[in-house]
């Protein structure tokens, strides 16, 4: 059985993707990546790897929150904690932190 955190990792990749895909073919560009970006997107593939691959909910949920850390105004990676929390308290202060920080997010996470 599939569980909570490995289905919302599984659906911000896709749609990542498919947001990558559209504006590639529509404007035949790929997405712009900042050095930040890219440091942070290497840790939710790391999260991806514990939390599919290895089934390991507990550190997938640390390496969020190292995400988190690195850049507070990582909507998308404050979302994904608040889905995959064990704490009640810290889903819902990552949800706030997840709306709070949406306008900085860019188009293909508020996608």
């Amino acid at each position: 059985m599939i569980s909570r955190l490995s289905a919302i990792v599984i659906a911000v990749s896709l749609s990542l993707g498919a947001m990558s895909a559209a504006q590639t073919k529509t404007r035949g560009e790929a997405l712009l990546v900042t050095p930040n970006s890219a440091q942070l997107y290497r840790l939710l593939d790391q999260v991806w790897n514990l939390a599919v691959d290895q089934v390991e909910q507990e550190k997938a949920i640390a390496v969020l929150r190292k995400a988190v850390k690195a850049d507070p105004n990582f909507a998308i990676a404050h979302e994904i904690l608040a889905q995959a929390s064990f704490d009640p308290a810290e889903r819902v202060s990552e949800q706030k932190k997840a709306f709070a920080t949406e306008s900085h997010a860019s188009a293909a996470d508020r996608y």
